[in-house]
């Protein structure tokens, strides 16, 4: 995530499943997946949209991370989580990464690619290949 700093962030969105995130900035796409451990479940928790919009429009400056643990009954035993706050003079997104495990395995965020976006055509393109592929 540390490489949006220095980005101002135009559009953010979270696949319906949790696990795809994609950052759109004023010159770049970022894609980003969560993955678990053999045996582990990882996800992004739904985002809250008004810190969403607080971000919009505005430049990185910060990314923190603070990870945390907790012991579950049921399930897979184990929830770690990751808190990942992404600042700007805007507001703040926290990004809520859940890995569900039994205590032996990790989940984390990957950076999968970064490609340059043209705003205009980007979009247009996009609604192309939809529409080819839909």
């Amino acid at each position: 995530m540390e490489r949006l700093i220095g980005h101002k962030i135009k559009e953010i969105n979270l696949s319906r499943n949790s696990f795809d995130l994609e950052i759109k900035t004023e010159t770049h796409k970022f894609i980003y997946e969560t993955e678990g451990d053999c045996c582990a479940h990882a996800y992004i928790l739904p985002l809250d949209e008004k810190d969403v919009k607080a971000l919009l429009g505005h430049k990185v400056h910060k990314v923190l991370r603070d990870k945390s643990s907790q012991e579950t009954e049921g399930g897979y035993g184990v929830i770690d989580t990751e808190f990942i706050t992404i600042q700007t003079h805007g507001g703040d997104l926290l990004l809520e990464l859940r890995t569900e495990h039994n205590g032996y395995y990790s989940g984390r965020i990957n950076f999968i690619s970064v490609e340059p976006i043209w705003p205009v055509f980007d979009d247009i393109r996009e609604e192309a290949y939809e529409g080819h592929n839909g």
